[in-house]
């Protein structure tokens, strides 16, 4: 038995070797289409690459600047690769120009209990 993050795990084998990661990204009003020629270009690559099982931008209801990319990679070997992409290379340093602050990013282990 493990204990991960206060939750009983029985089995070890049943977290899983998939990597979901969601970042959290503040927009700065005035760059909201900048923000959305980068993701636009972004997605579908990201989409397209190996391993890349789900990659989702989400925009808070409340909060119209908030927005969460959320991520599913088949395993770390993946997540690497995406991070080396062209695409993620030449798209990313640029959403340092249209975000507020910093952008939060957590990646997870998927646990099926």
């Amino acid at each position: 038995t493990q204990s991960h993050g206060g939750i009983r795990i029985q089995d070890p084998q049943k977290m899983s070797t998939n990597v979901a990661i969601i970042a959290q990204l503040r927009i700065k009003p005035d760059k909201a289409e900048d923000f959305g020629r980068i993701m636009k270009e972004l997605i579908p690559a990201s989409r397209a690459e190996p391993g890349c099982l789900r990659y989702d931008l989400i925009q808070s209801m409340e909060h119209t600047t908030l927005y969460f990319v959320n991520e599913l990679w088949l395993d770390d070997k993946a997540v690497q690769a995406h991070y080396s992409s062209d695409a993620f290379s030449r798209l990313v340093p640029q959403l340092g120009e249209v975000v507020s602050e910093p952008a939060v990013i957590n990646q997870c282990r998927i646990i099926d209990l």
